[in-house]
């Protein structure tokens, strides 16, 4: 269940970042967030609102622990990918999450939460391996003329955000459920963004065409609600370390939506990065004997 709910998880966000690149011209990041993380909200407090009230003392106790979490995944990292979507083509918004595997891994290290086991660094070898294939369209050699802009800078920001949530997320207290540890980091987190949307926010929400607030829906159900639920569930059962590798399916499943709904191609480097994102995940995935850990 853990590994399908990860899956369906990048599936969503996959659809997210091509949703974002399509309305990236028609409503500001602070607006977008902030629309999408209200519907979300919406979406989850009909479940959620009992265990947010019986869980309210313990939320307060922990009000640092939640405004993390509303800081970190809500706000500042949909913000920064929204941002970088306005600059830069989704391949290459989705490319610079390969670095999250390896920002976790390294976080989790340094915090004394993980040891550096072999089949770790070798899945993490694999993955980036993968992720260069796509990158550079299977000729590494293009590496040396890649070039980082404005765009780039803010999916980086993303990166740190999202690596300081997944962290985050294996420290939750146990006595607070996961709905309500959820409703209560999006409150958190529209607590920040509504008045920065309402000082700097540049959409006019009435001249919206209709197919972008369908767009908005789907960001704010299924990339929002059902993505983020899905990643919790996945984080607390394999551990942050293991889910993070997950997220190098983007670029994959992204080169299959492009391939679905607009038409591109699918060439022999698309097939064989997704063969080594894939190996690098089972392999991260793998429960066989006690591993070897690097000291």
């Amino acid at each position: 269940m853990a590994l399908a709910a990860l899956v369906l998880t990048v599936l969503l966000w996959s659809g997210n970042f091509v949703a974002g690149r399509i309305m990236g011209g028609l409503i500001d990041p602070l607006t977008l967030t902030s629309l999408r993380w209200l519907i979300a909200l919406a979406g989850i407090l009909p479940f959620a609102a009992v265990p947010l009230w019986r869980s309210r003392r313990a939320l307060m106790r922990r009000w640092y622990f939640v405004a993390g979490l509303g800081l970190t995944g809500v706000a500042l990292f949909n913000v920064c990918v929204y941002s970088a979507l306005q600059r830069i083509p989704v391949a290459s918004a989705t490319l610079m999450l390969a670095v999250v595997p390896f920002a976790i891994l390294t976080g989790s290290v340094l915090l004394g939460k993980a040891r550096l086991r072999l089949k770790d660094g070798a899945a993490l070898l694999v993955s980036v391996i993968g992720v260069l294939i796509l990158l550079t369209d299977g000729h590494l050699e293009s590496l040396m003329g890649l070039k980082f802009g404005a765009g780039d800078l803010w999916m980086l920001l993303a990166v740190l955000a999202w690596t300081v949530y997944t962290l985050l997320l294996r420290a939750s207290p146990a006595d607070v459920p996961p709905d309500a540890m959820l409703a209560a980091s999006m409150i958190a987190g529209l607590v920040l963004l509504l008045p920065l949307a309402g000082m700097w926010g540049t959409t006019d929400l009435t001249l919206l065409p209709l197919p972008v607030w369908g767009g908005v829906l789907y960001v704010g159900l299924g990339a929002s609600l059902v993505a983020f639920w899905c990643w919790g569930f996945g984080v607390r059962r394999i551990g942050p370390e293991a889910a993070g590798f997950f997220i190098n399916l983007m670029p994959v499943f992204s080169a299959v939506l492009a391939w679905l709904l607009l038409g591109e191609t699918l060439g022999a480097s698309q097939m064989a990065g997704a063969a080594a994102i894939l190996g690098a995940i089972v392999l991260s995935s793998w429960r066989g004997p006690a591993s070897k850990s690097v000291r």
